[in-house]
């Protein structure tokens, strides 16, 4: 199967020893911010590049620019890799995803579209998002999934990390938050400047 191609196999057929990482934020067509683009492009990359498989939800905007990343570091690392073997996208019966490849898993429209992507992955990070990416963020904390949202992109992805440090707060009164925040801001700063480095190196 050529690595553009679509496969609709089975569910069975998907690793499940693969560690999946779902990326879920902005879905929009037109008008991401800048850092949303440079997020989704530099995270997409680093997790073809180093061997994760990715979930994503077949939209437009962040989903489309972090499968495609995606799919160039996993070409760069492992060329004889098929793309449909570490990307899948989970999408509503009868639609199409915005970036065509990887293995296509349909799904009722609804809750399922968040839930069964969560079924595979170990982490989910959020970058930006207008509302069903914070449906993301609630849905994976049910399933005890990990989830990273990147702050500094706004949006769902800040909203949830509020809400992480509310948490915190609630859960350890009195203690410290500015290093956690600082951490956070920083780790945002750094993915911003590699980012520019590898655009400026290409």
């Amino acid at each position: 199967m050529q690595r553009g191609a679509e496969d609709v196999l089975s569910r069975e057929t998907i690793p499940r020893a693969m560690r999946w990482v779902m990326v879920a934020g902005t879905g929009r067509q037109f008008g991401l911010q800048e850092k949303e683009c440079w997020c989704a492009d530099a995270i997409g990359y680093r997790l073809g590049y180093d061997g994760f498989g990715l979930v994503v939800g077949g939209w437009p905007g962040v989903d489309h620019i972090v499968a495609a990343s995606f799919a160039r570091g996993l070409e760069e690392r492992a060329p004889g890799v098929p793309l449909a073997s570490r990307l899948l996208q989970v999408i509503p019966s009868g639609t199409y995803p915005d970036f065509r490849g990887g293995h296509l898993v349909y799904v009722p429209r609804g809750p399922l579209e968040w839930l069964e992507g969560l079924r595979y992955a170990k982490a989910a990070v959020l970058i930006g998002g207008e509302g069903a990416t914070y449906e993301t963020f609630i849905f994976a904390t049910q399933q005890r999934v990990p989830v990273f949202p990147i702050a500094g992109t706004g949006g769902d992805a800040a909203r949830a990390f509020d809400h992480i440090i509310a948490k915190w707060r609630e859960l350890a009164p009195g203690r410290p938050l500015r290093a956690l925040q600082r951490t956070a801001r920083d780790g945002d700063r750094q993915r911003t400047r590699r980012t520019r480095r590898q655009r400026a190196d290409s």
